[in-house]
C-alpha cells in the first residue's frame, strides 16, 4: 500500500530488478506475452522504476500523475525534509549534529523531519520567539481589522478603489525579514473578491433579491448570519441597509470570522533562528530555501486538515492541489541543480 512507504518502496526495487532481469526466449509463448506486459509496466512505472525507488520527488510525482493526491501529500510531507537533507541543500556542523542527534535518542521520527518541523521546540530560546511572534500577528490584526473597517466606510461613501486600499495596507504591514505581503495575507484573492463585491452591492444592491446567487458566494458566510432578517425583507434598498448594519457593527471577532486573517508563519521564523544562529547552514541560495520550506509548511498544513476532517483547506480543487505540489517539486529540482556536491 502507498502508505505504508517502506513496503511501497521495497515493491518498486523488486519491480525494478525483475523487469531488468527478464530476458526473453524468442521461442517461448509466455514469454513473448510476458515481454508486452512488461513494455506496458515500463510505460506506467516508468518514473518509479527508472531509479529503482531511490528518488522520493520521482515517487511522489508519480502518485500525482496518476491521481494519488492524497499519497502524494503524505510522502511529500513526510519524505522532503529528508530529501533536502540527503542532497546536501542543508547542512550541520559536527558538535550540532551530535546535539541533534542527542535529542533524537529514543524518538521515531526521521532525522531531518524532526530538525525542520520539532527540533528545539520546548527550548526557552524557541518559547520566547513563539511569543515575539504572537505579539506580532496581534500587532499585525489590529491594524488590519482597522484597514478592513475602513474599506467598508469608503464603500459606503462610494469612494472604494481596491488598489488604493491596499497600497495603504502595504504602507501599514511591515513583513519581517524572509517573508512578503503575499506570505502575511495568503488569501488576498478572496479578501479583494469580497471588497468587490460589497462594492458592487452597494451600487446595485438588487444582486441581494436572490440570496442564493452563486455571485454572493464570496459573502456567503455573512449572509447565513443575516439571512433570516433579509428574507422579511422584499426591498433591495431594505436588504443592503441591514447587510451594511451588520458590516459597520462588526466586533473584532466577527471581522476575523468573516474575513481571511493575518499571520506570520512562526516556524519560518523559526528556521530564521536556526540559521542565524548556525544550528544549521546552506548550500542553497537563502531565499530558495525559504520560499521551498513555505511551500512544504502550506502542504504539510493541507495534509494535517485532511486527516482531521477540518474546513480550513488551503486549496479548492484537486487541480489546485495538484498543481501547487508539481510547482514546489519543480522549485526544489531547480535548486538543487547549483548544490555543490
Amino acid at each position: 500500500k502507498l502508505c505504508r512507504y517502506g513496503d511501497f518502496k521495497r515493491a518498486i526495487e523488486k519491480l525494478h530488478d525483475a523487469i531488468n532481469d527478464f530476458k526473453a526466449d524468442p521461442q517461448n509463448i509466455h514469454d513473448i506475452f510476458m515481454a508486452r506486459l512488461i513494455d506496458k509496466i515500463r510505460e506506467k512505472y516508468d518514473l518509479l522504476i527508472s531509479t529503482r525507488g531511490e528518488n522520493d520527488l520521482q515517487i511522489i510525482r508519480w502518485c500525482i500523475k496518476h491521481g494519488y493526491l492524497q499519497q502524494a501529500l503524505t510522502l511529500y510531507t513526510e519524505h522532503v525534509p529528508e530529501y533536502l537533507g540527503k542532497q546536501n541543500f542543508i547542512k550541520q556542523r559536527k558538535d550540532e549534529a551530535q546535539k541533534l542527534d542527542k535529542a533524537l535518542k529514543g524518538d521515531n521520527r526521521r532525522r531531518w523531519f524532526y530538525l525542520l518541523a520539532e527540533y528545539l521546540n520546548n527550548s526557552d530560546e524557541i518559547k520566547k520567539l513563539g511569543a515575539e511572534i504572537n505579539a506580532k500577528n496581534s500587532a499585525y490584526n489590529t491594524t488590519y481589522i482597522s484597514l478592513i473597517k475602513n474599506a467598508i466606510t469608503s464603500i459606503k461613501q462610494g469612494t472604494f478603489n481596491y488598489e488604493d486600499w491596499r497600497q495603504t495596507f502595504v504602507y501599514f504591514i511591515h513583513p519581517p525579514r524572509n517573508f512578503t505581503i503575499e506570505d502575511v495575507m495568503p488569501y488576498e484573492s478572496t479578501l479583494r473578491a469580497q471588497f468587490e463585491l460589497l462594492d458592487k452591492i452597494y451600487k446595485e444592491p438588487q444582486i441581494l433579491l436572490d440570496l442564493s446567487a452563486d455571485e454572493l458566494e464570496p459573502i456567503s458566510g455573512i449572509i447565513y448570519i443575516i439571512r433570516e432578517t433579509l428574507e422579511t425583507q422584499a426591498h433591495d434598498t431594505q436588504r443592503r441597509k441591514t447587510l451594511f448594519n451588520y458590516l459597520v457593527n462588526m466586533s473584532a471577532k466577527d471581522i476575523k470570522e468573516n474575513f481571511p486573517t493575518l499571520k506570520i508563519d512562526a516556524r519560518i521564523s523559526r528556521l530564521q533562528y536556526f540559521l542565524d544562529n548556525v544550528i544549521f547552514s546552506l548550500n542553497i541560495q537563502e531565499e530558495k530555501f525559504f520560499d521551498i520550506m513555505k511551500k512544504y509548511f502550506r502542504l504539510k498544513d493541507e495534509r494535517n486538515n485532511s486527516n482531521h476532517a477540518n474546513n480550513t483547506a488551503n486549496f479548492d480543487t484537486a487541480e489546485s492541489l495538484e498543481r501547487f505540489m508539481i510547482a514546489g517539486l519543480d522549485e526544489i529540482e531547480d535548486a538543487e541543480k547549483n548544490i555543490s556536491r
